[in-house]
């Protein structure tokens, strides 16, 4: 269960990245857009957040020597290079099997004593985010940290592997397997929202039901009837506010190639131009990461949540990332953005004030 309390970086600080450079980054608590030359290390600072939230084994030594994530509530997460590598050497000598269950042995020692020091080849990791009566996968903090990374533009090895049992012919590109499982989950989340319906809705249809069943009513009854129907649809209105925003915003957005969006006999997303459907494997790779980043956000929930995007802007046009910080905090106005781009676009509609430059926050 996510924390709701947890919303936000602080700051982060990261010890000789690549061994040349120290960074401090102070952080908004709403939004963040990181600018920078090329191979100044912005990619790289995302990376290791991500790395550093989720619990990858995959920290590469030679990137930094420590970094610590701290959050509201004073909560923190640090990692610290370590050359002290007989733990992870005895894991490995214990256990003859497959890389896989190596990842399981280390997965369980991490555990083994959340607010001590953890082992994670090659780092120590610390931190305050759970207590000791929590239960926690390993070193991954997504139970206590509602966090996405959104990357339209390439997608991990693991990602590939996961989504190659599920691949149908209309599932062509990396941005199709990304679309694919946003998709699946889309369907989850309108099958909750009708139960939700349901569950919010049966005292006052029973009510409804009893009243509108009378012989004769009277006017008192009458108006409570009114005033239930008007209450009934108040709560519908409210539960699917934000469904019905996302279907506003997605149509408005695509109005100009004359696409509107519908839904398919399974709930499933599917579009209409002309009087004949298109899937959403079937739009142009701008569209597509134009979904892919509006899925991501209404699958929060509107909870809060710690969204990264690195260079949203690739395949958009121009028009499209003007609104997008907008559009974004319309969809979810309880999310943090930390944003990675080489483009005015995203940041000149009013975002200005929340440009941090990557040369402000590094020393030598």
């Amino acid at each position: 269960m996510v924390d709701k309390n947890i919303t936000h970086i602080v700051s982060i600080k990261v010890e000789k990245l690549w061994d040349e450079t120290n960074i401090n980054w102070e952080l908004d608590p709403k939004v963040n857009i990181l600018i920078g030359k090329n191979g100044t290390g912005k990619t790289t600072l995302l990376n290791l957040l991500e790395a550093t939230i989720i619990g990858t084994l995959n920290f590469n030594d030679s990137e930094f020597v420590s970094i610590k994530l701290s959050f509201n509530l004073d909560k923190y997460i640090t990692v610290n290079k370590t050359n002290d590598s007989s733990a992870f050497t005895k894991i490995l000598k214990e256990n003859k099997n497959t890389q896989e269950e190596h990842f399981d042995l280390i997965q369980k020692f991490i555990l083994s004593d959340i607010k001590d020091s953890k082992f994670i080849s090659g780092f120590n990791m610390n931190t305050n985010m759970i207590s000791e009566k929590e239960d926690m996968n390993g070193s991954n903090f997504s139970k206590v940290i509602n966090f996405s990374k959104i990357s339209t533009f390439e997608l991990s090895l693991s990602d590939l592997k996961q989504t190659q049992n599920k691949q149908s012919s209309s599932i062509r590109t990396e941005l199709d397997i990304v679309l694919a499982q946003l998709i699946d989950d889309f369907k989850g989340y309108q099958l909750k929202l009708r139960n939700l319906e349901k569950d919010e809705t049966a005292v006052l249809d029973e009510k409804i039901k009893e009243l509108s069943s009378k012989d004769t009513a009277k006017k008192e009854d009458l108006n409570e009837l009114r005033t239930l129907i008007v209450k009934k649809e108040k709560k519908i209105t409210d539960i699917y506010k934000q469904k019905h925003e996302f279907i506003k915003q997605i149509d408005f957005l695509f109005s100009n190639s004359g696409k509107k969006l519908e839904f398919d006999k399974e709930n499933s997303l599917i579009f209409k131009k002309n009087e004949k459907y298109v899937t959403p494997y079937h739009l142009s790779s701008g569209e597509k990461q134009l979904l892919i980043i509006l899925l991501t956000v209404i699958l929060q929930e509107n909870k809060p949540c710690i969204i990264l995007m690195d260079e949203p802007e690739i395949s958009l046009h121009l028009s499209w990332q003007l609104d997008l910080i907008d559009i974004i905090q319309n969809l979810n106005p309880n999310c943090q953005l930390i944003i990675v781009t080489h483009s005015p676009g995203v940041f000149t509609k009013g975002w200005k004030d929340k440009i941090t430059k990557m040369e402000d926050i590094i020393t030598e």
